[in-house]
């Protein structure tokens, strides 16, 4: 069963899978997105990065682009309303 998600704004730069939870990452030219590979739900936006990873444990996310790195705790990360 193939998913694709056709919010993505162009070509998609980058990609990282959760360990343990059904989510993707996708990064384009609008920034990262979390997917929840289930229901194609956003799970969180995260504007102008041009770069994410999930940690091997899965508790945290690591974020680049324009300014600051970042490391963001997952816990409570949950889909939101668009």
């Amino acid at each position: 069963n193939v998913r694709t998600w056709p919010a993505v704004q162009g070509p998609v730069t980058g990609l990282d899978a959760h360990p343990e939870k059904p989510w993707v990452a996708t990064v384009d030219g609008a920034g990262a997105v979390i997917w929840d590979v289930n229901t194609g739900e956003v799970v969180r936006r995260f504007p102008g990065v041009t770069r994410m990873a999930f940690s091997r444990c899965g508790r945290w996310a690591a974020t680049a682009g324009p300014g600051p790195a970042r490391v963001w705790p997952l816990s409570g990360f949950g889909p939101v309303r668009e």
